[in-house]
């Protein structure tokens, strides 16, 4: 199980408290996508609060007929033209 947190105390508390396999710190990382891990066996369910670049750097990893849990897209939300 991987997280993605904003603050290195974020990613600290996703690994030593929650139990993550691996944590990445998305303001930090120079490459989302090369920051992530990549599974074995790619990704069977992600939840997506945020959309943009984070939201596209785990669909380049996503499984056919994987499970998405999309509840937001504040990547998006003032955005004044489409995607």
């Amino acid at each position: 199980m991987v997280g993605i947190a904003g603050t290195d105390d974020k990613v600290r508390y996703l690994k030593d408290k929650l139990g993550f396999d691996a944590a990445i710190n998305y303001k930090t990382a120079a490459s989302i996508r090369k920051a992530l891990p990549k599974p074995a066996n790619g990704v069977d369910v992600y939840f997506d609060n945020v959309g943009g670049p984070i939201a596209d750097a785990v669909y380049s990893l996503i499984n056919n007929f994987a499970r998405i849990s999309v509840c937001g897209q504040i990547a998006y939300y003032n955005a004044t033209e489409l995607p």
